[in-house]
This record gives structure tokens, sequence and C-alpha cells, in this order.
């Protein structure tokens, strides 16, 4: 029985090299336990000029610059089945947010398999991973209106404290 478990995650990331690592290997060890080692993995990067790289191995994510132009908007794993149709798969995101509506969540996960308890250890070994990277956001408002929000609320502060000031004379 086809079983499919999807999780997309509203908060933000700290994503460091060690944190995507590990979660990285549970998906790795997920597939071995399901294929052994008849899987292939990609990987996929986007930069903030547009430009999308398809990296062979995990490392060389982390030799690429990550400023500027080339700062990284999203990595993608893949985890798959050699198959045309792929019947197991596992796929994690992180993707940067900003004020464009089209965005992909923060952190999203993907688990298809035909084995439904093989499913739910590996969806739910991925979510304890991942929220060990994500980070609470105090307002989801994107920056513009955020920085608008923020300067009403200064200039209301600003005009109440003036007006409570008494006269010393």
């Amino acid at each position: 029985m086809r079983t499919q478990a999807r999780r997309k995650y509203s908060k933000g990331f700290l994503l460091s090299e060690q944190e995507l690592r590990r979660i990285h290997d549970v998906a790795d060890q997920q597939m071995k336990r399901v294929l052994n080692d008849q899987y292939e993995t990609a990987y996929e990067v986007r930069y903030k000029n547009g430009a999308i790289a398809e990296p062979k191995k995990l490392d060389e994510i982390f030799e690429q610059e990550n400023w500027g132009s080339a700062l990284i908007l999203l990595v993608s794993l893949s985890f798959r089945d050699n198959a045309t149709n792929p019947k197991t798969k596992i796929t994690v995101t992180f993707a940067a947010t900003d004020d464009d509506i089209d965005n992909p969540p923060p952190i999203s996960y993907e688990v298809e398999g035909e084995d439904r308890d093989w499913v739910f250890v590996a969806s739910s070994q991925l979510s304890e991973r991942i929220s060990r990277v994500e980070r609470f956001t105090l307002l989801k408002i994107p920056g513009r209106l955020f920085s608008l929000t923020l300067m009403t609320l200064f200039l209301l502060t600003m005009i109440l404290s003036i007006s409570f000031v008494r006269d010393p004379t």
C-alpha cells in the first residue's frame, strides 16, 4: 500500500553544516533500510542571482560561496529508487523566504513508500532532526510590511509619550 507523509514548517531555521549532514544521514539510512544501495541521491541549490546548481555530492554544497549574489536561497535533498516512476522517495527542502508569495515554505519534507511503517519511522526521524534547526520568528510578516508596522508603532509611542508630558509652568 502506497503511503505518503508530508510536512511543511512555517518557522524559520538556522542550518549549520553539521545539522544538514545529520539530516542527510537520517534520510540516507532510511533509504538503505528499504532499498539497500539501490537508490539515487540528487541535490539542488538555488542562488540569489537566479542560478541553479545540481551538485553530485553533499560536500560540493559546502564548498560553494554563500554571500552577495551567490547567496544560497534553497537547498533540496532528494533520495529515490532507481525506477522511472519512483515508489520510494524522501525529499527535504530548506528555503530562505522573502516578500515573494510564490516562495516555498522555509522547511518541508516528503516521504513516500510502499511500507507504511517505514514511512512513519522515516518521517518521525526527519521531524525530530528538523526540530533542532527550526527557529521561532517573532512575526510572519513580509519585510516591507514589518518595517511599516514597526515604524507606525514607534510613531504612536512617541505621540502618546509627548501628549502625556505636562507643561512645567
